[in-house]
């Protein structure tokens, strides 16, 4: 009987503490710019939802991955974070990083998964295709991609 009374409190602070998640936002200065296009875009904030992005060094091809802690208690995030490979990221051109950020924010934020439908100039029909768009086709449909992923625009 007396283990049992040390065990259940002792369970209960490692429960606590492994669900203990800082609010904080983290992210690198590199990615601000991209992160309030997304702000804006999105027309929220997303600086205050316990944000992580940063670089990191992805297997293969990947140039992004988004990652969410979920509670068990609650079944709600509470974190979300966002990875980008160092290596690829200095590859990209501008418009690309762009893509890649806002992409990555679409499936942490709005849990937008990946569509491979392609439009008839054979470019990706949503910026949530699963590889890297090229730049031709994100100028070509970059409002096209905007309307998709936020709905309708009146920017």
């Amino acid at each position: 009987m007396k283990k049992r009374l040390i065990i259940y409190p002792i369970i209960f602070i490692i429960i606590v503490l492994a669900f203990s998640v800082p609010t904080q936002s983290s992210i690198d200065e590199e990615f601000l710019p991209y992160v309030a296009y997304f702000n804006h875009e999105y027309g929220k904030s997303v600086f205050d939802m316990n944000l992580i992005v940063k670089f990191a060094d992805l297997k293969g091809a990947t140039a992004g991955e988004c990652q969410r802690m979920v509670s068990v208690l609650t079944k709600k995030t509470i974190r979300r974070r966002i990875l980008i490979d160092a290596k690829i990221w200095g590859h990209l051109e501008e418009i690309e990083r762009i893509n890649l950020v806002v992409h990555e924010l679409a499936h942490c934020v709005m849990l937008k998964e990946h569509d491979t439908k392609m439009l008839a100039n054979n470019c990706p029909a949503s910026i949530m295709y699963p590889e890297i768009i090229s730049p031709q086709c994100l100028e070509e449909n970059w409002d096209l991609y905007l309307v998709d992923l936020f709905g309708k625009r009146d920017r």
